[in-house]
């Protein structure tokens, strides 16, 4: 091997070990990784110093040697996978060790049962060591200090500590011990590292299981750096998350639990952006994690729900942690899922099928799904949109004047009855769903005519009194038909109904002689050698008219009896002789010594 040196100033040469020390610190800082042997799996990584500034922060207690001073944790917190509340103190001691669940023991000389540390041992229970084996001092204050927003906040704990109790010479760094909310990791910061170097002194973490691992974090650091404590698999989230749509309001959620059976929080919401459960906070269904940031839809031990009030075409975002039964502590990670609701189509063709003088048919063809349909009318062609998880009736009116239901259902058909002739309706249908959430509508319009006339109507005279009356019904509808001998009619009022023997319109207007579903009537007991007129309607049931169709006839004269002879049969006596008429009708016979003869006036006897 070949080896040339070269020389250099002293100047140069504290700067070159200086670098090389700095640069072997900095490698061993960035690149020490390793996992506990122990039962709490923790990942630990190095990094630079970054302290955090503890302007404002609260004071503990007064640092000395020997000393414990403790304080409540300011929030929930989970070490690993046990959970820490409000009511439960941490502790820290001048001798490099931090307990997390009870009071720790402040001198160096450790009493009865408790090995020198870091020896395997349940005594020194959940706490993790900044720098044990020692018998150091704190100079200053302790301090804490709670920083960032709810759910992701840091707990920071600072002090200045020397790993041995006489002197400032001593090795010693500004120490931050950081607990993160939102990923439960511990970071313990060294800066403004000095003094000699005590090479006793570890770093470690323990789970209270007398297991601290066989591997170390070595010495107390000689350089400004940092240790990050990240736990490994700890409170799993569920296993798997799925969510289906089913309908146009209807997603189905299933998930599959933990292997240790713990119960859930669900929460959905519309932006894919959601917050982190704050430990040791209840939520209650329909409750926010944070405004925007998820909606709580269940909490509990089930494996499955179904939503059926989910608007149509809408994208849902599902997350959902493990909860710890009987405790507010939620895993630190989650599964998503998502799923969007059917579009919720309109009922087409929606159409008008048939128009009568009083109803208008409608028909339809349901959406894919099988929807119910709801329609609405009025005679103004001015619609309001259902309201989205409203329910309607039939005879609700949307908003005063802007549609009235007439049908709700699942059929196909309606019949919309006991409408004004011809009158112009306006329709409008919508699907809707279990939810009650409305599709956007179809319209149509129809027109209702009136009754049409009957047909065939004929007025046929028989005789001098009588003339028959015949006629074809116009559908299912009735006939009035009345008479007069003037040719003038009055017409029927609509609604109004006309029994025999009423006028149309006052006298003169004509005469009620039939009304109901007859197509035939002998009218006698007429004048002979009279004109009669006849006008027929036909109404519906809510008593609208047709315009009417007429006819007339004229009764026959009387005929003269036939064969009229007068016989002299003496002075004093005449035979009269004579044949009666077609008709066989009676005859009267006036005589007079002189000509001519009177005419009788019809109607007296």
């Amino acid at each position: 091997m070949n080896i040339k040196i070269y020389s250099i100033d002293k100047i140069m040469k504290k700067r070159f070990l200086r670098l090389l020390a700095f640069t072997f610190i900095f490698l061993l800082s960035i690149g020490t990784s390793f996992a506990q042997n122990g039962s709490w799996n923790y990942v630990v990584t190095g990094g630079p110093s970054a302290p955090l500034s503890m302007t404002g922060a609260t004071v503990i207690g007064a640092g000395a040697d020997d000393v414990t001073v403790s304080f409540k944790w300011p929030f929930a917190a989970v070490i690993y996978d046990d959970f820490y509340t409000v009511t439960n103190d941490i502790y820290i001691n001048s001798n490099g060790v931090i307990r997390f669940d009870a009071s720790l023991y402040s001198g160096a000389g450790l009493p009865s049962g408790y090995p020198t540390f870091p020896t395997n041992n349940n005594q020194f229970k959940q706490c993790i060591s900044y720098g044990g084996n020692t018998d150091g001092h704190v100079t200053g204050n302790f301090v804490q200090k709670v920083t960032g927003a709810v759910g992701s906040r840091v707990l920071t704990i600072a002090f200045t500590y020397y790993t041995y109790y006489t002197g400032t010479t001593s090795h010693h760094a500004d120490v931050q011990v950081r607990y993160y909310e939102t990923n439960h990791n511990i970071v313990v910061d060294y800066s403004n590292v000095g003094g000699v170097t005590t090479p006793a002194s570890h770093l470690a973490i323990n789970a209270g299981d007398a297991t601290w691992g066989g591997d170390y974090l070595a010495l107390f650091p000689t350089q400004d750096t940092s240790f990050t404590f990240a736990p490994g698999a700890t409170f799993a989230p569920p296993a798997s998350l799925t969510a289906t749509a089913v309908s146009s309001n209807q997603i189905n959620l299933s998930w599959t639990k933990n292997t240790t059976n713990s119960d859930v929080l669900l929460v959905y919401n519309t932006t894919n952006s959601f917050a982190n459960p704050v430990l040791g906070t209840a939520y209650t269904v329909g409750q926010e994690i944070q405004p925007g940031q998820g909606r709580v839809l269940y909490v509990g031990a089930n494996t499955s729900i179904n939503i059926d009030t989910i608007p149509p075409s809408q994208l849902r975002y599902y997350k959902i942690w493990s909860k710890l039964s009987g405790y507010n502590y939620y895993s630190s990670t989650a599964i998503t899922a998502n799923a969007t609701t059917f579009a919720l189509a309109a009922p087409t063709p929606f159409t008008v099928s048939s128009v009568a003088s009083n109803s208008i048919d409608l028909a339809w063809v349901l959406n894919t799904y099988g929807d119910s349909v709801i329609i609405t009318y009025n005679t103004t062609n001015a619609f309001t949109n259902p309201t989205d998880q409203q329910q309607y009736i039939v005879g609700n009116q949307i908003l005063p004047g802007q549609g009235t239901v007439i049908y709700k259902g699942t059929g196909t058909s309606t019949a919309h009855s006991g409408l004004l002739v011809n009158t112009q309706y306006f329709y409008q249908a919508w699907s809707y769903n279990g939810g009650h959430f409305y599709s956007v509508p179809l319209a149509v319009n129809g027109t209702t005519s009136p009754p049409t006339d009957p047909t065939g109507f004929t007025a046929i005279a028989s005789g001098t009194s009588l003339i028959n009356l015949a006629w074809t019904l116009s559908g299912s509808n009735n006939i009035i038909l009345a008479y007069n001998t003037t040719g003038v009619f009055a017409t029927p009022s609509t609604g109004q109904n006309y029994p025999l023997g009423n006028t149309i319109g006052g006298v003169g207007t004509g005469t009620v002689i039939v009304n109901g579903s007859t197509t035939s009537f002998p009218h006698s007991g007429l004048n002979s050698n009279t004109v009669y007129y006849y006008k027929i309607w036909s109404y519906d049931n809510t008593y609208n008219y047709s315009p009417g169709a007429t006819a007339n006839d004229t009764t026959g004269g009387l005929l003269d009896p036939l064969a009229f002879d007068a016989t002299t049969i003496s002075s004093s006596a005449i035979d009269l002789t004579w044949t009666a008429n077609a008709g066989n009708d009676s005859v009267m016979i006036a005589f007079s010594t002189s000509i001519p003869f009177a005419t009788p006036s019809n109607g007296f006897a």
